[in-house]
């Protein structure tokens, strides 16, 4: 991690985004965070190490991914994932790692 973000989600909203006031330690909101997702329900987060990209599983079922800005913290949406991850076979995920 850049230590620049911190990364809280909501299981009704979507996908929160700070960075954190240096001197004071406060969180600020990145601007336009809460960032949507496809069905809310958010759970775990995982950053690949780049920092370019977060994931988290939506709807406690499928994966899904945004492209992080290196500058702003700000998310875009890229997507979730798609057959044959996403099917019943995946229900209730707790944890993700991202791994290179």
């Amino acid at each position: 991690m850049d230590n620049k973000s911190v990364f809280v989600t909501d299981e009704r909203v979507g996908m929160f985004v700070f960075s954190y006031d240096a001197t004071t330690g406060k969180p600020v909101a990145a601007t336009g965070s809460p960032y949507p997702t496809i069905s809310n329900d958010l759970g775990a987060v995982a950053i690949d190490p780049s920092n370019k990209f977060v994931y988290s599983n939506d709807d406690w079922s499928n994966p899904v991914g945004w492209k992080r800005d290196a500058t702003t913290g700000a998310l875009t949406v890229i997507g979730s994932a798609t057959a044959p991850l996403a099917t019943s076979a995946l229900q209730d995920i707790a944890g993700m790692t991202v791994t290179f």
